[in-house]
C-alpha cells in the first residue's frame, strides 16, 4: 500500500509462504550455575516469547550439576527428548533451541547429533573456553547446519572474541553474532559503563533480544538459505561506545539524531512492559539519542486514580519536553504518545513555545467510553502528525478517522495495523488467517513510523 496507509500489509507478505510462518515453539535450556527458575532464566523466557511470538517457550531443566560438566551428551539427549517431545505437540510450528552458557553448547550438540530438525539455534554466551582456560571442544559447532546467533558479552571470561570470531569462520552454517560490549558471561554491564554511554541493563537486553527475532524472522522466511559460509565473518552486530557522540561529529543541528519524549495512556505507565518495548523501538529505528518517557502526577503513588482531563496534563507535558529540549539543544523534538498520551502530545505540540518537528501517535482516542469525538486537539495542529491504529481499535473508528485527517491543516500519515486492537496487538483470529506474527506487526508500523519521521526531518532541513 502507500504510505499513506498500510493496510493489511503483512498478509500481502505471507501469502505465499508456508506453515514456517506459524509462532515457533522454543525449547530453552540454562547453564549449570542456574536453574529455571532463577530470575535470569525467567526474564529471558520472558523476553523470547514475547519478541518472537512463541507459542511456547520451554524451560528444560538439565540433568548435569556443576561437578558433572563431563556429562554433556547424556544431558544432550535429553535436552534432544524434550525438543522431539515439543515438536510432537506443536507439529508444524518451526522448532528454535535456546540455550545459556553450557546450555547453549546443548541445543547445538541436539542439531548436530540428535536428528532433531531445527530452525535455528541460540546462543546465549556460549562457553568456548573451561574454568581453566583451556578450549572446549567445538566439535559440535563445526556439525551444526541450522542458522546459529552468538549472543556474547565483550567480557566475558569464558568466550574470547578473538577465539570466537575465528571458530564462526570454520563454521558450516550461516551465522550471526550480537556482542553485548561491556557485558560479562551473563551480560550484565558495569554502573560507570552504562552511565558513560547513557544506556539502562533493561535497554541493553531488549536492544540484544530484538536482534535474535531480527535473526529469528529471518530464519523463518528462509533469507538465510545459500548464503556462502565466506559472509557470515561480516555478520557482527557491535553495540558501539558513544554512538551518538561520534556520530554527530562535525554535522548541523538539523541532522543531528531526534529527542523523542514519549507520553503514556492512561492506564499504562511508562514501567509497563508495552511502553518500555516501544521505548527501545523508537530509540532504535529513529536512532534516537534518547527517548525520554513519564508519568504523569495522577500515575504517581500506592493509591489509584483515575486520569483528569486531558487539557489538565499539558503543563505538565510541556516541563517535561522543556527539560528535553535543554538536556539536548539543537536535536530535532519529536513528540510521541499511547492512547490519551498521544492526545495530549498533539495539544503540547500546538503550543507557540514547543518546536516540534513531528507527532507520533500510537492508538489516537479519537472518541471516548462518554464522548463521542475527541479531534479538538488535532485540528489547529500545524505539525506533521502520524498515525499508528489497529483496524480493530474501538476508540478510533477508520471512517472518523478519514473525515478528520481530511479537515487537517498539518500534513499526517496512516500506518494500519490489520486485526490490531487499541494497543496495536494483533489478534489470534489474525495470525491463524494470514500467518501474520505480533513481532512483525511491530517491525512494520516501528518501520513506519521511522520513514516518516526521516521525511519530517528531511523536510525541515531543506527549508
Amino acid at each position: 500500500m502507500a504510505s499513506s496507509l498500510s493496510l493489511k500489509r503483512g498478509r500481502c507478505e505471507s501469502d505465499s509462504l508456508s506453515s514456517a510462518r506459524l509462532s515457533p515453539v522454543v525449547v530453552f535450556s540454562p547453564g549449570p550455575g542456574c536453574t529455571v527458575s532463577s530470575d535470569w532464566m525467567i526474564s529471558w523466557k520472558e523476553m523470547l516469547e514475547d519478541a518472537l511470538d512463541a507459542v511456547e517457550v520451554i524451560t528444560v531443566q538439565q540433568l548435569y550439576s556443576s561437578g558433572e560438566l563431563s556429562r554433556q551428551y547424556d544431558a544432550a539427549s535429553y535436552h534432544g527428548f524434550c525438543a522431539r517431545m515439543a515438536a510432537r505437540k506443536y507439529s508444524g510450528h518451526p522448532l528454535v533451541l535456546a540455550g545459556r552458557s553450557l546450555g547453549s553448547r546443548l541445543s547445538c550438540l541436539v542439531e548436530a547429533k540428535e536428528g532433531v530438525e531445527v530452525a535455528a539455534v541460540i546462543c546465549l554466551g556460549y562457553p568456548l573456553e573451561g574454568m581453566t582456560g583451556a578450549v572446549e571442544d567445538d566439535e559440535a559447532l563445526m556439525q551444526v547446519k541450522a542458522p546459529v546467533i552468538f549472543v556474547q558479552g565483550s567480557k566475558d571470561v569464558f568466550c574470547p572474541l578473538g577465539k570466537l570470531e575465528a571458530t564462526r569462520k570454520k563454521m558450516n552454517c550461516y551465522n550471526e553474532l550480537h556482542v553485548v560490549d561491556g557485558g560479562n558471561h551473563s551480560f550484565r554491564i558495569g554502573k560507570r559503563h552504562l552511565l558513560a554511554n547513557q544506556l539502562t541493563q533493561d535497554e541493553v537486553e531488549m536492544k540484544a533480544v530484538g536482534v535474535i527475532a531480527s535473526f529469528i524472522s529471518g530464519c523463518l522466511r528462509g533469507a538465510f538459505l545459500g548464503r556462502q559460509v565466506q559472509q557470515i565473518q561480516v555478520a557482527s552486530t557491535l553495540f558501539p561506545l558513544n554512538h551518538h557522540q561520534n556520530k554527530d561529529a562535525g554535522n548541523t543541528s538539523s541532522s543531528l539524531s531526534p529527542v523523542v519524549v514519549f507520553a503514556p495512556g492512561s492506564s499504562a505507565p511508562s514501567s509497563s512492559s508495552w511502553m518500555f518495548r516501544w521505548k527501545v523501538m523508537l530509540k532504535n529505528a529513529l536512532d534516537a539519542i534518547e527517548v525520554i518517557t513519564f508519568d504523569y502526577p495522577y500515575m504517581i503513588g500506592e493509591k489509584k486514580r483515575a486520569p483528569p482531563k486531558a487539557e489538565r496534563l499539558v503543563r505538565f507535558h510541556k516541563d517535561i519536553v522543556k527539560q528535553a529540549t535543554e538536556k539536548y539543544p539543537g536535536h530535532p523534538l519529536i513528540l510521541a504518545g499511547k492512547a490519551m498520551g498521544a492526545r495530549v502530545s498533539c495539544m503540547v505540540a500546538g503550543e507557540v513555545d514547543v518546536a516540534a518537528s513531528a507527532v507520533v501517535c500510537l492508538g489516537y482516542p479519537l472518541k471516548s467510553l462518554v464522548r463521542a469525538t475527541l479531534n479538538d486537539s488535532l485540528m489547529q495542529l500545524l505539525v506533521p502528525v502520524m498515525f499508528v491504529q489497529g483496524s480493530n481499535d474501538v476508540f478510533c473508528p477508520f471512517d472518523m478517522l478519514q473525515s478528520v485527517r481530511q479537515k487537517l491543516k498539518c500534513r499526517s500519515r496512516l500506518h494500519v495495523v490489520d486485526g490490531g486492537d487499541h494497543s496495536l496487538k494483533i489478534s489470534v483470529e489474525q495470525k491463524l488467517e494470514d500467518g501474520s506474527t505480533q513481532h512483525e506487526a511491530d517491525m512494520d508500523a516501528v518501520g513506519a513510523v521511522a520513514s516518516f519521521v526521516s521525511s519530517c526531518l528531511t523536510h525541515k532541513k531543506s527549508q
